[in-house]
């Protein structure tokens, strides 16, 4: 986000992310994929037979789905015996390997933030330069998943011999061309399966099979394609991270068919972190210009705390008064005297932005529109109360006290309440105490004066 900027418009010179309020990131490489780079590389501590399988693995990780690739690789395995098609698949996939030039591979290679000796001579400082730019990564929540180690046919997966894993490996990338053999109808060898009978060859099966290649070659926990590490950012310090355990690649993007839960949580952390709208007291027209107050109902939060708002006046679509440029500190408070005179007999707009403690705004907001009077019209009193006890139960009795409020004009007050249980408005009165108990739990009372 901070390698961008805005070249017209209000926000020109402005980064983008100074306008991105949450970036989530589902399964994102953010360290790249050892599988991506150039020639495949694993730890030198594994066995000369697994290296050359991870060779054959690169082939078939990166060749180009075309109908001649398709044809041809799965003529190969049809017609021969497998020793035989593993012998010739490295001349027969040659014109189907995506290069290390192409965008899709280059970008994804490894940044080696973890300092692996095989990939120092093939580092993506593209990546590693971008990951070093962390001016908002208070704004990005990174979402990961991992293959379940617990999953029956991925612990199977990873008993397998070398030569066992790729035959696996190579059979489910094979597509057939002809039509009476349907994707569905392709099966995982029963011997080659956990409980001794076939497992259907799909893209999950397909991905178990890669997540087991990425473990045995590299030692990563990943999720068919990323590695975990690098799905979280790690080494970075993120606003949060989220793990799915036992999601694939294509279930991060998709969520799961059964007990979904990802994207309920990606809605939970969009929309907590906003305060909600506040809606505003209506202000009369031909009201003071020189004495003006307003009043907003407050904004909850679920995951906030310490809400602020910001009071904005517009006249004619234009900013005319923002509170963030007069005071010192946010107010916190939900009533506000406008410290300057506005124009006789004019029209304005008005709104109040509700703002949590990380200073993300919700710009959702409704507004209200107003015409002053002259200065010798009546003002709006200003209301002030409070409630005590202010939490309790159906039997207890809450006091309210509206003694702080008052009249810029210095005119006698009457007093009205609002339970906000069914009950309406209370009678005008002259008094500015009340009293009441509900006869359930409700959550806020109302204070009307006039």
């Amino acid at each position: 986000m901070e390698e961008h900027k805005h070249n017209v418009g209000i926000y020109s010179g402005l980064y983008c992310g100074e306008r991105v309020i949450r970036l989530i990131t589902l399964a994102t490489p953010h360290h790249g994929s050892p599988a991506a780079n150039d020639k495949a590389r694993a730890n030198f501590l594994i066995d000369a037979d697994l290296k050359t399988v991870l060779n054959l693995n690169d082939v078939f990780y990166w060749w180009q789905t075309d109908q001649d690739c398709i044809t041809s690789i799965y003529d190969l395995f049809k017609s021969n015996t497998l020793l035989a098609a593993l012998s010739n698949i490295f001349e027969t996939t040659q014109n189907c390997q995506v290069q290390i030039t192409d965008p899709n591979r280059s970008d994804l290679s490894w940044d080696n933030y973890n300092n692996l000796p095989q990939f120092q001579s093939e580092k993506n400082y593209w990546l590693d330069s971008l990951n070093k730019s962390s001016i908002y990564n208070s704004k990005l929540f990174a979402y990961y998943g991992t293959i379940d180690s617990n999953d029956s046919f991925y612990s199977y997966l990873m008993e397998l011999t070398p030569t066992q894993l790729l035959t696996v490996f190579a059979r489910s990338f094979i597509t057939s061309p002809d039509p009476t053999f349907s994707f569905d109808d392709k099966y995982i060898p029963a011997d080659y399966s956990p409980s001794g009978f076939p497992i259907p060859f799909d893209i999950h099966s397909q991905l178990m099979i890669s997540a087991a290649m990425l473990k045995k070659c590299y030692y990563l926990e990943n999720d068919g394609v990323v590695p975990l590490d690098s799905g979280r950012l790690f080494q970075q310090t993120v606003e949060k991270i989220v793990h799915f355990k036992g999601y694939d690649h294509t279930q991060m993007r998709a969520d799961r068919t059964v007990n979904p839960i990802l994207f309920n949580q990606i809605k939970e952390d969009l929309l907590n972190i906003f305060p909600s709208s506040t809606v505003l007291y209506t202000i009369d027209n031909n009201i003071n210009p020189s004495n003006i107050s307003f009043s907003w109902y407050k904004a909850d939060c679920v995951y906030c705390e310490n809400i602020s708002y910001c009071l904005e006046i517009k006249k004619v679509n234009q900013v005319i008064f923002n509170s963030g440029e007069y005071e010192s500190t946010p107010i916190k408070r939900t009533t506000y005297q406008l410290p300057i005179p506005l124009d006789d007999n004019t029209t304005y707009q008005w709104t109040v932005y509700p703002i949590n403690d990380k200073s993300i705004k919700n710009t959702d907001v409704d507004w209200q529109t107003f015409t002053t009077g002259e200065d010798n019209s009546n003002s709006a009193p200003i209301a002030f109360f409070y409630v005590s006890p202010n939490t309790g139960y159906p039997s207890t009795i809450f006091n309210c006290n509206a003694a702080n409020s008052y009249d810029l004009e210095d005119d006698s007050l009457t007093f009205q309440w609002n339970w906000a249980d069914g009950s309406g408005y209370s009678l005008p009165s002259s008094s500015p105490v009340a009293n009441h108990q509900y006869a359930t739990h409700y959550c806020c009372i109302v204070f009307f004066m006039t």
